[in-house]
């Protein structure tokens, strides 16, 4: 058992979360869903981060989607699949060694793996850094579903958060953690000068500037303030409130799916949103999150907040690659919330 199976016993009354490789007798689930962070794909050799620390297996992290996730998740049946972000990486634009076409077929050649366990009409993709790297904002709405072609996926205009219901109890709430953000937006929209103007109170360094270490002179949780997060702005934060009060009135528990971290304990500290403070904050007025689902941090991470809510952060295929089993199926119970995969020392910190 990982961390989240010895904190759930501090959760809310009726609310616990349980992750393990090796089940015993579960409730039953009235909702399964598949889920995966971080994929990154692109059709290159392995290669390393921005700081040449660590080892990112390209090729790897679709080989261990095709023949570890999907095959899982089918054996599982389950009803949906969440793609928590970045899809495919920003080498698909940068590297020298790919053509023009590159990200089209990349972004095409995962989300097929992704559609074979419940059909692409139930795969809810959330939009991380990497996807902006390669696409506008209105390019991933339609590619993703969120034009208003699809039942489910039905974002305010323009926007690319949004609500379901997947089962009786059950709201899933989609979050856009760059609404507010340099990468994506157009210099002179509202959302990027909120995002330049956030950055710039409280990064000393030139944001705009590539190649430049954004996190110099950065310590502790201001590290969060870096080109590369975002926020979700007052706009979407008012939104979420709604959604949270609505359903503590129909006593629905709530999951939140968020690319970027939502809170500082489930992290190392850079990969949060801007305004996660306000989020936690909404939170604690409607306790009715039982689970957050994040990715953005290879590394993954685990925390349990003051309202029994679990924060679990999934680590990336491209750590492992094909040798890897970072995925999970998260199980909603009609009184618990169970995180069950072949091997979760692998998806989760």
């Amino acid at each position: 058992m990982i961390r989240a199976a010895a904190a759930a016993a501090a959760a809310a009354p009726g609310d616990m979360l349980r992750a393990e490789t090796h089940a015993e007798l579960p409730p039953v689930a009235i909702c399964k869903i598949g889920v995966v962070a971080d994929i990154q794909y692109a059709d290159l050799e392995p290669g390393t981060n921005f700081a040449k620390t660590v080892t990112r297996m390209y090729r790897g992290s679709l080989e261990m989607l095709a023949k570890g996730a999907v095959p899982y998740w089918k054996s599982e049946g389950v009803d949906l699949v969440v793609q928590l972000g970045d899809i495919i990486d920003g080498a698909c634009v940068t590297s020298p060694k790919l053509d023009g076409g590159a990200r089209g077929r990349a972004l095409s050649n995962v989300m097929a793996q992704l559609s074979k366990p419940a059909g692409q009409e139930n795969v809810h993709h959330l939009v991380g850094n990497h996807e902006l790297y390669n696409f506008d904002r209105e390019t991933l709405r339609v590619a993703f579903g969120m034009d208003g072609r699809t039942k489910n996926k039905e974002p305010p205009p323009g926007g690319m958060f949004y609500s379901f219901s997947p089962c009786r109890g059950y709201r899933i709430v989609v979050l856009d953690a760059f609404h507010e953000a340099l990468i994506g937006r157009s210099s002179a929209s509202q959302e990027y000068q909120n995002a330049l103007a956030t950055l710039r109170r409280n990064n000393p360094n030139d944001v705009l500037k590539p190649g430049v270490n954004w996190t110099a002179g950065l310590t502790g949780l201001n590290r969060r303030f870096v080109p590369y997060n975002g926020g979700l702005g007052e706009t979407q934060l008012g939104w979420l409130k709604a959604e949270l009060r609505s359903a503590a009135a129909r006593g629905d528990r709530v999951v939140v799916l968020s690319h970027a971290v939502l809170h500082p304990e489930a992290c190392e500290g850079t990969t949060m949103v801007f305004d996660y403070e306000n989020v936690l904050d909404i939170f604690g007025q409607y306790p009715v999150v039982v689970v957050v689902l994040a990715g953005h941090d290879h590394n993954g991470g685990y925390a349990l907040d003051e309202n029994g809510c679990h924060h679990i952060t999934l680590k990336s295929p491209l750590n492992k690659g094909a040798g890897g089993s970072c995925f999970g199926v998260v199980e909603l119970c009609e009184n618990s919330t169970r995180l069950r995969g072949p091997d979760l020392r692998d998806a989760v910190d």
